[in-house]
Order: structure tokens, then sequence, then C-alpha cells
């Protein structure tokens, strides 16, 4: 719940996204179509990494995509090997739980859904998880 109205948020923001996913290309070009892929300025699928999620290697490219450092990005995930492979990335992680739960843990920020999310939220989740991160 919320996913819309955040993409919308952050595209109105014009703060760049990048959906990172453990799907293949083929079934996301579907996907795409459905949650709009003009939101996304970059996408990495598991089939176009050396390794899938858990490992960090999607996040990475994802960053490099946008040219920026992992770290420098806030991962939104629902999943917990998503949450581990942006955290190897070196990218602070706001989890929003779907089906399976997700620990916590340094550098894990959790919200129970992003419905009613705003940008101040974005940017305190963004700190309180790089603080965790460090600590």
């Amino acid at each position: 719940p919320g996913a819309q109205e955040a993409l919308q948020l952050v595209e109105a923001a014009g703060w760049p996204m990048a959906l990172v996913t453990n799907t293949g290309r083929a079934l996301t070009e579907s996907a795409l179509d459905s949650i709009g892929r003009g939101y996304f300025a970059a996408t990495v699928c598991a089939d176009e990494v050396p390794h899938g999620k858990p490992d960090p290697d999607p996040y990475l490219r994802a960053a490099e995509l946008l040219g920026l450092a992992a770290g420098e990005c806030l991962a939104i995930e629902d999943s917990p090997n998503g949450a581990l492979a942006a955290q190897r990335a070196g990218a602070p992680v706001l989890v929003v739980p779907c089906d399976v739960p997700v620990p916590s843990g340094p550098g894990r920020v959790l919200r129970a859904s992003l419905t009613g999310l705003t940008l101040d939220d974005l940017r305190s989740d963004y700190a309180e998880a790089r603080e965790g991160r460090a600590a």
C-alpha cells in the first residue's frame, strides 16, 4: 500500500529512481508496463549482473547507472534477501515488509507501509539508516 503514491512523490521531487529486482528481464518488462516504467531512470534485473540478491551486485549496478555511490541512495526493500543485498552494497535501507518478515538491524529503518510517506520521512529514514549503519 502506498507504493504508487511514493513513486509519484519521489518523481515530483526530481530524485532519480532505479528498480532493482531479482526477477528476470523478460518478466520485469511486463511488470514495468503496469508499475510505470517512466518513474525509473534505470532498471537492474538479476539476469543482468553476475550474482542476484542477496549479493550486492544489483544494487552496485543500479547506483552506477544513476551516477551515485550506493551509500548516497536509499534502498526501499520488502524482502530479507533484498535488504541484505542493499546493505552489502553500502546503501541505507528502508524496509517495508510484504509477505515475508524482514529482521531489523543496523543500517535498516522499518516502516509498516508506504501509505502517507513524505519527502521529510524519506530524508529522516535515510539519515537514521546511515547513522545505524555506521554504528
